[in-house]
């Protein structure tokens, strides 16, 4: 494997990672506590979930998209393009079926052509690399299973990634 194929390789793996951290947490949410809103003015557990699903499906299709750029529309038109089966997607079920899917973007990102990762696209504000743009994904969706962990914790329950970490006894 070359150089430029193991960036790809680990990029996708990287999100395969974090995707699958926010499964284990949201895996031990009740379904009658989605609509836990930790604090007034968040986003609820269901709307935190569908927030990075939509998330990582625009950052992956516009990053992977031979035209790609963040300006290409207003970000609720491209949440639409890429997400627009989530409006159906309620139950905890439909939420991990949907987070379940997330390995269509790893394997297109597995299988990306190197020198186009490289290329620059326009994301928010400035240029990167399309690279970038992914890693800035996984580090989105990282960012949120944190947050994800703490409603775990405030509903009386110990973190996924908490309980990994813990040694056996």
């Amino acid at each position: 494997m070359t150089d430029d194929r193991i960036f790809a390789t680990e990029t996708a793996a990287a999100w395969e990672n974090a995707r699958q951290g926010v499964i284990d947490e949201l895996e031990l949410v009740a379904e009658s506590d989605l609509d836990f809103r930790p604090a007034p003015g968040s986003r609820t557990i269901r709307e935190l979930v569908l927030h990075i699903i939509e998330s990582e499906r625009v950052v992956a299709g516009e990053a992977l998209r031979p035209d790609g750029d963040f300006h290409r529309k207003p970000w609720p038109e491209l949440v639409k393009e890429y997400a627009a089966d989530l409006l159906t997607a309620h139950s905890k079920d439909e939420l991990i079926a949907a987070l379940r899917r997330q390995k269509e973007n790893a394997e297109r990102i597995r299988n990306a052509d190197p020198a186009f990762l490289r290329e620059q696209i326009r994301t928010f504000g400035h240029s990167t690399t399309r690279l970038a743009a992914l890693q800035f994904g996984i580090t989105h969706e990282f960012y949120h299973r944190g947050q994800l962990a703490m409603c775990v914790r405030m509903l009386g329950t110990t973190p996924a990634l908490t309980r990994k970490l813990q040694p056996a006894t």
